[in-house]
């Protein structure tokens, strides 16, 4: 079932394979994608006449994040899975280069020099611009190299700050991409009002969802996002609404903000009657979720697999309330309980697959033979047993139409193992007393002595089935 996929690979903090194998299948294409627009704005600096061609604010990512962007994006393919232990020392040497690179533009910004790598480029490529990467950016060049650092962490303490780092990482791309998105220029810093560029934002964002999916993919505090349980699923489902909706709804503020005729009241009370609405939505998507997989997974516990009827447990649930409902109706019940004849022969002679297969044939004649309200269920290996307020007084009327359609199967398929069975029936008045388990135990009685009345007879004789009328 869609719903509960990977549950039956046991514990709900393994990792959902689809979901690891989609990461890695998209890891490849982020890295590829942030390396290019590192290497297009990188000829953008080396070759200036070809700034008139590039979109607006390319040119915008200086020299500093354009190294450090670049060198990030190697560090992380280099430390990625399968990778032989040369890289993964090269991947750690890049991660605290770009870690001193992203301290160096913090203090350079602090200390109001220039001596960082801008300064390599002659003065002809500065054509009068600021060529120091904004505050903010050296933060994210100083966390992404930290998460590089420890981004194959997975015990101890050193995990915990692998994932506290990457979090943080998160936290930062989120609170200034959103700074540009809105143009809050003070988050930038105090002396200098100016934000990182679009396409260094967008490239620190593929970054840190390569970071935070492999920490995820480790089996980390962020394995939530990717694990088989029912809240990583509704985690991946959620999510990027969760994300998106604040930014949804502000940025409708800053839409009705700008018309004439709307004030700020009116955009704000708009903002929060979107942002209520999504949220009802929300709610209202994830408790249908949350009951969907509720129902799926009581039929995976109550449904036998190989059949798909009843398995015991579903089986008696279900019939101890079909005795209560006749106990207060007064109805008549009767309760039947079969066995397949030679199954362990044909285990050992034909393989357990056909026996599988006989058994799965029983469980659809068992199906085609009673009606839909009738509770059946495979209780045993190759033991079955169905409760009905319908047949009293009938089952040799029953049994022999199931005879019957056993008959046809086994004509049908002349090649195949026959199919043959022994069955018991006992039945309760409106009068009696008897519980299901004495039902039970009466109807396999019957069944065990129609079982040893068909071993005493010859082995080509037909099925015979016993009812007992029991009071």
């Amino acid at each position: 079932m869609e719903g509960v996929t990977g549950l039956d690979q046991g514990s709900s903090n393994r990792p959902d394979e689809r979901v690891v194998h989609q990461l890695e299948a998209i890891e490849p294409w982020l890295l590829g994608a942030v390396f290019g627009i590192v290497g297009l704005t990188s000829i953008l600096w080396l070759i200036p006449p070809l700034r008139v061609f590039a979109p607006s604010g390319w040119s915008a990512m200086v020299p500093d994040t354009t190294v450090g962007i670049g060198l990030a994006t190697v560090g992380l393919a280099l430390s990625a899975e399968r990778r032989t232990p040369r890289q993964l020392r090269s991947s750690r040497l890049i991660a605290a280069v770009v870690l001193a690179l992203g301290l160096e533009v913090l203090a350079e910004r602090s200390l109001g020099s220039a001596q960082g790598l801008e300064a390599w480029f002659p003065a002809r490529l500065a054509d009068g611009l600021d060529l120091r990467s904004a505050l903010q950016t050296g933060l994210l060049i100083a966390a992404t190299g930290l998460c590089l650092l420890l981004i194959r962490e997975y015990k101890t303490w050193r995990a915990l700050l692998a994932d506290g780092c990457a979090l943080l990482l998160v936290g930062l791309v989120m609170v200034f991409g959103a700074a540009n998105l809105y143009g809050a220029s003070a988050l930038a810093g105090p002396d200098v009002g100016k934000l990182s560029s679009p396409q260094a934002l967008v490239c620190f964002s593929g970054l840190t969802f390569v970071i935070a999916a492999r920490r995820a993919r480790g089996g980390s505090a962020l394995a939530a996002l990717v694990n088989v349980g029912i809240g990583s699923q509704i985690v991946r489902k959620v999510l990027p609404i969760l994300v998106l909706t604040p930014f949804v709804c502000f940025g409708a503020v800053a839409f009705f903000v700008d018309l004439p005729q709307a004030s700020s009241a009116d955009a704000f009370a708009i903002a929060a009657a979107l942002e209520s609405f999504l949220v009802l939505c929300l709610t209202v998507w994830m408790g249908q979720r949350i009951n969907r997989m509720e129902r799926e997974l009581r039929d995976l516990s109550l449904i036998d697999e190989l059949t798909g009827i009843n398995n015991r447990r579903g089986f008696y649930l279900l019939a101890h309330q079909v005795v209560r409902d006749a106990e207060r109706s007064g109805a008549n019940l009767a309760v039947f309980f079969f066995d397949l004849d030679g199954l362990k022969r044909v285990n050992d002679t034909a393989g357990h697959e056909e026996g599988s297969r006989l058994i799965r044939d029983f469980a659809a004649a068992l199906k085609e033979n009673f009606r839909a309200n009738d509770v059946i269920g495979r209780v045993g290996g190759d033991e079955f047993a169905v409760i009905s307020s319908g047949a009293f007084g009938r089952c040799a009327d029953v049994l022999a139409r199931l005879e019957r359609r056993v008959a046809e199967r086994n004509r049908a398929r002349p090649q195949a193992v026959a199919l043959a069975f022994s069955a018991g029936c006992a039945e309760r008045g409106p009068d009696s007393t008897a519980n299901l388990e004495a039902l039970i135990a009466r109807a396999d009685a019957m069944m065990y002595r129609n079982k040893q009345a068909k071993r005493a007879e010859s082995p080509q004789s037909t099925t015979k089935a016993g009812a007992d009328a029991g009071a």
